[in-house]
């Protein structure tokens, strides 16, 4: 699977989920126009299903709205569904970056863990308990970390921000349950951030995939990501779990294809080029 981690402007490329009933369902699970039935999670406005031949399928709210929370709510909510569903996530191993699977007799959302809430907590047969937070723009709260390792609780955070693209529902699966970065938070066999202070990720084919760095078990400093041939795609700075400063983007040719500006995990200016060079409006 290859991740396009910058996505062009407007929440119409990025929003591929909808609340239609009791569900979050995927733009591929819709039919087209008003008939998808779906609003938004954010602000319950009608969403219509954008399914034509020439850009990605997307939702984008019918009437113009400033709704700016859409995406992150529901790509949220979706995470946590899939984890339900499949009954598993997989898990760095304490003394590596290889993983394995864990998986849960019971899943649930929205536990209550002293004074807190966890988004998902899942129960193993041997009935040891696994906290799992999911960061989509926001990291865990530093308080709520300490907690947790003050309690010795088994936890650990999912980082799902660097998703910026519509990926198709199995894509998505794959990248909550494996691919999107994952740290402990505790875990009885591991100090948080020891020997994880170096990620890299690689390749089936041996190319390097990302490589960045963590202070205290969160993202921080400079991280860069490539394309499976091995030309950069993306590479931009995290300040204690959160994008900062400027983030690039580029296409396979090599060609820059976007710029933005974050503070504080949001980006507030960008810029974006087409495949050959010209500055999209």
């Amino acid at each position: 699977m290859t991740l396009n981690y910058l996505s062009p402007p407007g929440e119409e490329v990025s929003l591929q989920f909808a609340r239609q009933g009791d569900n979050i369902v995927h733009i591929s699970e819709v039919s087209k126009g008003l008939a998808c039935n779906c609003i938004c999670e954010e602000c319950d406005s009608k969403l219509i299903a954008r399914k034509g031949k020439v850009r990605q399928h997307h939702f984008a709210h019918h009437e113009k709205s400033d709704c700016k929370g859409a995406w992150e709510t529901l790509t949220h909510e979706k995470a946590k569904e899939v984890i339900i569903e499949e009954g598993y996530i997989n898990v760095p191993k304490p003394d590596s970056f290889d993983l394995v699977p864990v998986h849960f007799e019971t899943v649930e959302p929205e536990v209550s863990i002293g004074s807190y809430r966890a988004d998902v907590v899942g129960t193993h047969k041997s009935g040891k308990r696994l906290v799992i937070e999911i960061a989509v723009t926001h990291s865990c709260e530093w308080k709520k970390i300490q907690y947790f390792e003050e309690e010795k609780i088994s936890s650990i955070e999912i980082y799902m921000n660097d998703l910026h693209s519509v990926l198709s529902l199995e894509e998505f699966k794959e990248y909550v349950l494996s691919s999107a970065q994952r740290i402990w938070i505790f875990n009885e066999k591991v100090r948080r951030g020891a020997k994880q202070e170096k990620w890299t990720e690689w390749y089936e084919n041996g190319q390097k995939r990302a490589e960045g760095t963590y202070k205290d078990g969160m993202p921080d400093g400079l991280w860069t990501s490539w394309d499976e041939n091995g030309q950069k795609s993306t590479e931009g700075t995290y300040k204690d779990g959160e994008k900062d400063g400027k983030w690039t983007g580029w296409y396979e040719n090599g060609q820059k294809r976007a710029e933005r500006t974050y503070k504080d995990g949001r980006y507030s200016e960008w810029t974006y080029w087409d495949a050959n060079g010209n500055v999209m409006d």
